[in-house]
């Protein structure tokens, strides 16, 4: 990962720990602009997209997130949660 998108992912971390949902989207979502290669990326923009607008709403990203990184158990567990929920 590159170092910005590694700020970039500390800084969603923190963002959606405090409670400030909409830019830890701002910021996950840059840094898959710039390393969208990165399962942690994506994974950080799912979690915060699930948290502000439902599990429906993160498919995509919680998909692309076990794309990259197939071994990721919870990222799976994710995934089927949010399809299990929209039925």
């Amino acid at each position: 990962m590159t170092s910005s998108a590694d700020e970039l992912v500390k800084k969603a971390v923190e963002m959606r720990e405090a409670g400030r949902i909409d830019e830890a989207i701002i910021a996950a979502r840059r840094a898959t602009t710039i390393d969208s290669d990165n399962a942690n990326t994506w994974w950080q923009l799912g979690l915060a997209v699930a948290e502000k607008e439902g599990a429906a709403a993160a498919i995509a990203h919680f998909k692309k997130t076990v794309e990259l990184s197939s071994g990721f158990a919870y990222g799976w567990h994710r995934l089927g949660e949010a399809y299990k929920k929209t039925g």
